[in-house]
């Protein structure tokens, strides 16, 4: 409903579209980022043993890895948007 307007000053030598792509994909990285940092109602208590740590963030590592290997092996159409 309403038109995004917003300037973007850099000293990269792209096409303009590439540059606001570029920083348009940044900007939704760090909000992904920003989303997996902030603690949520039903996250569990964090452990406070460094090994437990460690675990806890290898395994949200390689859901990670998963989640985007499964994006790019170019999955069913009905699979593709999870």
């Amino acid at each position: 409903m309403f038109s995004r307007v917003g300037f973007v000053v850099t000293n990269l030598r792209m096409e303009p579209s590439w540059v606001s792509g570029f920083y348009n994909h940044r900007g939704t990285a760090e909000q992904h980022i920003r989303e997996g940092s902030t603690p949520s109602m039903d996250a569990p208590v964090v452990p406070r043993r460094f090994r437990d740590n460690e675990v806890r963030l290898q395994l949200h590592e390689l859901a990670y890895n998963l989640a985007v290997f499964l994006a790019n092996v170019g999955l069913p159409e009905p699979l593709a948007d999870w």
